[in-house]
């Protein structure tokens, strides 16, 4: 089975999490999109290499995970003050306003632990940092061991093609493996390498340089905030054991029925709702995102999964 069919055996399956297809109609009859706000129209990095932007967007979206712990970190970048994913790019860019050079590969393996904590420094701390920390030296490491310091050798040896370049990067960096088992089958979300290749993407569009291919191959990205806008729209129904935690706050264990219900529930939504209202699966993962940031859509808390995956 393809791993499209394993998320529909999930879906059909799902004890905790029902999809209202009637909800979903009448949602893709009002929808209107909206301009998507990215971090590269606040910031320009087409003045940076391939090799740089390549670490990155790795290093950025291999951190890319769990923001949602209080007290919330933030940090403060050119008078505005961002959290999560948005406070993890600008940190990074930072680095780059002092330093052009910052993400040269002997730079980065010069880094100490210390050094890595300080990026971050803003309002509270970054959570689950020894995480992100491993993670940051896998990559720096990897990029050296395995691909002669040059970030742009993955792309060759993947000959540019997305489903390449997700088990490429997968096999020689295992953070980004992002896979949980339902009843005996393997389910693959893989969201961070799937954002990571879209956002190097538009990069080299923007510098009119060799795009990646195979596109097709990318789905919808799961993570906490979509289920969310979902729940309030009445889209995705929970039972009421699975409600309680939620609206509670309390922990939803990773791997757990509930976890990947409430996550291959969002991309089974997200396939029906593009081709009903004819759009890209991701431009529309990124429609829905940001209706998360909308008070009407917060209505309820989103689920709490303590995770590396998202």
């Amino acid at each position: 089975m393809s791993n499209l069919e394993n998320i529909e055996y999930v879906v059909k399956h799902s004890k905790h999490v029902k999809i209202n297809k009637n909800r979903l109609e009448e949602f893709s009859k009002k929808f209107k999109s909206q301009k998507v706000s990215h971090y590269l129209d606040i910031e320009n990095i087409t003045n940076l290499n391939l090799n740089q932007v390549g670490l990155l967007l790795l290093i950025y979206t291999s951190l890319s995970f769990s923001f949602w712990q209080k007290p919330k970190w933030s940090i403060t970048y050119k008078n505005e003050k961002y959290t999560g994913s948005y406070a993890l790019i600008f940190s990074f860019l930072k680095q780059l306003k002092k330093n052009k050079d910052f993400f040269e590969i002997d730079n980065l393996n010069k880094i100490t632990k210390k050094q890595f904590k300080k990026i971050f420094s803003g309002e509270n701390e970054i959570p689950l940092f020894e995480q992100r920390y491993n993670n940051f030296k896998e990559i720096i490491l990897t990029i050296k061991n395995n691909y002669n310091n040059n970030f742009e050798n993955i792309l060759i040896n993947s000959n540019y093609d997305a489903k390449n370049i997700i088990n490429e990067i997968i096999k020689t960096m295992p953070n980004f493996e992002d896979t949980s088992t339902y009843k005996n089958k393997k389910i693959t979300f893989n969201k961070r390498i799937q954002l990571f290749i879209n956002d190097l993407n538009m990069y080299l569009k923007l510098t009119n340089q060799k795009q990646i291919t195979n596109l097709n191959y990318l789905f919808d990205l799961a993570d906490y905030k979509i289920p969310m806008v979902l729940r309030t729209l009445k889209i995705l129904e929970y039972d009421s054991k699975l409600e309680n935690k939620i609206d509670n706050e309390i922990e939803i264990k990773q791997d757990s029925e509930e976890e990947i219900e409430i996550r291959a529930s969002q991309i089974y939504v997200n396939q029906l709702l593009s081709k009903l209202i004819n759009i890209d699966e991701l431009k529309l993962n990124y429609q829905l995102w940001l209706l998360g940031k909308q008070k009407k859509y917060k209505l309820n808390p989103y689920h709490k999964t303590i995770t590396t995956k998202y």
